[in-house]
């Protein structure tokens, strides 16, 4: 999970990303060493934005303090960095190999029912249109921050949530066609569950509860086909760190 000081692991669990002032740093946790990745500009800031779901890539964003906008796209295993530029589309995550992922800009808050997702740089594949409209309801719309969550496959994981954004309803797994091949209810009780990451396989679910007997509480499922399972329940002001979470 992204915390509220931007620290997350990859996938794998051996990577840890977190903000350092302007920069931002990827420490090794088998073997100590630790990358920098410092803005292109002065004044500027890299902030996380999403793993590669096998740990080999992270993509950091620079697009508050570049006009246009533009991504950084770090291969862990070397250091190397790429910058791709944003406009006119949004880098939103990267696939196993380095692929990035990017979706056309939006600057409304209209309902979105088609996906367009074009994996690798502009023009080198053909993009991946996800629609939507006859399976979900008129209160619903694809995550519209751009929630995409690629699994070890190389499918896509699609959020999506109520009109006003304020929590998930289900989560769409699609193919590099743009077909959906199955969908994961995410669970409708008294409480308001949030996506907060994914290891390339589960998805993890968290949210806030309160136990009379011990307080406020922060609880953790990860959503396996359609297996759900409690991960974690930890103090409310707990940081929670979960493979794969966003970076930002």
């Amino acid at each position: 999970m992204a915390s509220p000081i931007g620290v997350a692991l990859s996938p794998d669990g051996r990577w840890l990303g977190y903000p350092d002032a302007s920069r931002y740093l990827v420490r090794d946790l088998e073997g100590g060493q630790v990358l920098s990745i410092e803005p292109k500009s002065t004044g500027g800031r890299v902030t996380g934005r999403a793993w590669s779901p096998d740990s080999g890539w992270l993509l950091l964003d620079e697009s508050a303090s570049v006009e246009g906008g533009e991504f950084v796209l770090v291969r862990l295993s070397s250091g190397t960095q790429r910058r791709i530029m944003g406009s006119p589309t949004e880098v939103i995550g990267v696939l196993r190999g380095g692929e990035p992922l990017s979706v056309p800009r939006r600057r409304d808050q209209t309902r979105l029912t088609t996906l367009t997702v074009t994996a690798g740089l502009a023009g080198t594949s053909p993009p991946v249109t996800v629609e939507v409209r006859d399976r979900i309801g008129p209160d619903e719309t694809i995550d519209r921050s751009g929630m995409v969550y690629p699994s070890r496959d190389s499918r896509l994981r699609v959020v999506v949530t109520t009109m006003d954004g304020d929590r998930p309803t289900r989560v769409l797994d699609v193919d590099l066609s743009g077909r959906i091949q199955s969908e994961q209810q995410v669970p409708m009780d008294s409480g308001r569950w949030y996506v907060i990451g994914s290891d390339g396989e589960r998805i993890f679910l968290g949210r806030q509860i309160n136990l009379s007997s011990d307080g406020p509480r922060t609880i953790v499922l990860s959503m396996d086909g359609l297996n759900l399972r409690e991960v974690a329940t930890l103090p409310q002001d707990a940081i929670v760190v979960m493979p794969g979470g966003r970076t930002g």
